[in-house]
């Protein structure tokens, strides 16, 4: 099945931000880094960088499926619920 090709559009530009977003973060923890900042400091900003680049993994994995359902919403498939009703 292929990808709305506008859909694929925005999710190619959101990737393209995100990682963009990433990189000058990043580069900006380095330049504090340098700057001689305490680790005790540091270190939250760094696991902030990593905690957005994981949320950003999971946004992109979502969006990647609903885009199937968009693409074909007739699908007999369904998701697997985890939590099981009591």
């Amino acid at each position: 099945m292929t990808m709305d090709p506008e859909i694929e559009q925005s999710l190619t530009k959101l990737l393209k931000a995100l990682q963009e977003f990433s990189g000058v973060y990043d580069r900006k923890v380095d330049e504090l880094r340098i700057k001689g900042i305490p680790s005790d400091k540091l270190q939250p900003i760094v696991d902030g960088s990593e905690a957005m680049k994981d949320s950003a993994s999971i946004f992109l994995s979502w969006a990647k499926f609903y885009v199937d359902k968009i693409s074909n919403p007739m699908a007999e498939k369904e998701t697997e619920s985890f939590f099981k009703e009591s």
